[in-house]
């Protein structure tokens, strides 16, 4: 991420980037060179990169016609990272000038096209909590720019939004960030599913936005399986982290507190099984923390772990005799060497 360093800079080095972008029509990758040179001499903030995106946007979108080069610029600073998906969908539903059809229609293919690549870190409930908000807001706006599009009868900016809108009510990694954000408290998604059945039944002909209303039905619905007791049971046994004391030693700490809180995000937000398998065959790897492990607790605490969450189906038992041959090689070349000596 984006750091700070000696004095704040004035931000009027941000218009000056993006004037200079523009009228020298700078391609993203020599954006990318400027801001970044500018970074290693003055540092820049997180309120100044989203100013940076915010006013790309602004000059991106100033006429009827969309300027390209500068939207990707402004992808650009996602892709690179030095942007949060949360503030990207933030910037662009900044956007209110839905007269402008090209623009909203090019805003709503950046924001489709945006969907495959949605991502936060499970392990951060602020980044996690920022972007099931930013879901939250961009639901809101495709159906704002759907409302004047529909009432002005501009066709293609309602095909682009409804397209949108269904690639995001679709996608199964935004479906289980807003339904999680709506069981810890967040704002619910039942006002963007009245709104969409309004405009259904406003425009009985647009078979489209049928479809769309149905899409939007389902996020209220769990992005997962039916979730049986065992693996209910389970997850709350992983809970059981936050009553532990702050004794426990370090390679406690981390098989107690950090596996558990990893594996609960994982199960909780619908990740793909190759996800977990993978976090699990990497801490197999760390066989000299896990020895350290088993000797304080006195057990295979891998071992059981692993059976808790077969018998709760989350994975087979294919997947566990082949982690646990990954755990036990280690062990079995140890005692092969030290019965040869």
């Amino acid at each position: 991420m984006v750091a700070t360093s000696g004095e704040q800079p004035d931000v009027d080095w941000i218009t000056a980037l993006v004037t200079r972008t523009y009228a020298e029509h700078l391609t993203a990758m020599e954006f990318g060179v400027a801001l970044k040179a500018h970074i290693n001499n003055y540092g820049c903030t997180e309120q100044q990169m989203r100013l940076v995106a915010s006013t790309l946007l602004r000059f991106a979108t100033a006429s009827s016609v969309p300027e390209r080069r500068l939207l990707q610029c402004l992808e650009t600073l996602v892709k690179a990272e030095v942007l949060r998906w949360a503030v990207f969908i933030e910037v662009i539903a900044e956007f209110r000038h839905f007269s402008r059809v090209p623009c909203v229609e090019t805003l709503a293919v950046i924001l489709q096209n945006s969907v495959p690549l949605l991502r936060c870190s499970y392990t951060s409930e602020r980044e996690c909590a920022e972007l099931s908000a930013a879901l939250i807001t961009v639901l809101n706006w495709c159906l704002l720019a759907l409302e004047y599009s529909l009432k002005n009868d501009t066709s293609r900016g309602t095909q682009a939004l409804i397209k949108c809108t269904c690639a995001y009510a679709e996608s199964k990694f935004v479906r289980a960030m807003l339904y999680l954000h709506e069981r810890i408290g967040g704002d619910s998604v039942n006002y963007v599913v009245e709104a969409a059945i309004s405009f259904s039944q406003s425009y009985p002909a647009c078979e489209e936005l049928k479809t769309m209303t149905e899409s939007l039905r389902r996020i209220g619905t769990s992005p997962v399986e039916k979730i049986d007791d065992n693996l209910c049971g389970l997850i709350k046994q992983l809970d059981a982290k936050e009553s532990l004391g702050e004794e426990l030693v370090a390679s406690q700490a981390f098989f107690y507190v950090k596996l558990p809180q990893i594996v609960k995000h994982l199960l909780a937000l619908g990740a793909p099984i190759t996800d977990l398998t993978t976090a699990l065959a990497t801490i197999c790897d760390n066989k000299t923390l896990l020895n350290q492990v088993d000797m304080k607790t006195k057990t295979n605490t891998l071992q059981h772990l692993l059976e808790q969450m077969a018998a709760a189906g989350v994975i087979d038992d294919v997947i566990v005799k082949n982690l646990l041959e990954k755990r036990f090689i280690f062990k079995r070349s140890e005692c092969l060497v030290y019965t040869s000596k």
